[in-house]
């Protein structure tokens, strides 16, 4: 063998050796327990220090307003058509009607803060006119929908309140639907 052969294998062999003695002798438990000992009573005192700053900058009322208005309650959209307040009956000239053959209801869609109403197979949302005659949604809930129409020749309103008719399809094995008599 070579001389540099001779070294390396004299180091490698001191290497194994020392490794040996650090595995067997030396008491590694008392070294690895001194260390989380450390870092236990580090995290410890990293805790007792947080819980003080938080002790000490307490929010003011006002911060603490300013959190439940972000917590998820917003403003409501300007821009959104709102509802004219339901008074029926108390107006004068207005007529209501709950029979009407003329309009079906048969779905409610709500997103985003705004409604719309499945009527006649059409969507419509709040102030939209379902009709040529000039009937327009007043109102949209989940039951019902009221709709308002103007008489121009006598100026009398007329309030259709329609209730949401739901049709029920069922399926059969062969995937064919069939429509069940109500």
């Amino acid at each position: 063998m070579q001389k540099r052969e001779i070294i390396l294998i004299c180091i490698m062999g001191v290497a194994i050796l020392y490794g040996g003695y650090t595995l067997l002798f030396q008491d590694t438990a008392s070294v690895r327990a001194k260390g989380k000992d450390i870092a236990a009573a580090d995290l410890k005192a990293m805790i007792k220090d947080m819980r003080s700053m938080v002790a000490k900058e307490r929010p003011s009322e006002l911060d603490m307003y300013k959190l439940s208005l972000a917590e998820g309650t917003e403003m409501a959209d300007p821009f959104l058509k709102l509802p004219k307040a339901d008074l029926a009956g108390q107006e004068e000239n207005v007529v209501v009607t709950t029979n009407s053959t003329d309009y079906v209801y048969s779905g409610y869609v709500e997103f985003n803060r705004r409604k719309l109403a499945i009527i006649n197979g059409e969507e419509f949302g709040i102030g939209e006119h379902v009709d040529e005659n000039g009937c327009a949604i007043i109102t949209i809930g989940p039951d019902t929908v009221r709709l308002e129409r103007t008489d121009p020749a006598s100026g009398m309103r007329e309030q259709i309140i329609v209730p949401i008719r739901e049709d029920i399809i069922t399926f059969t094995e062969d995937r064919n639907a069939q429509r069940i008599p109500q």
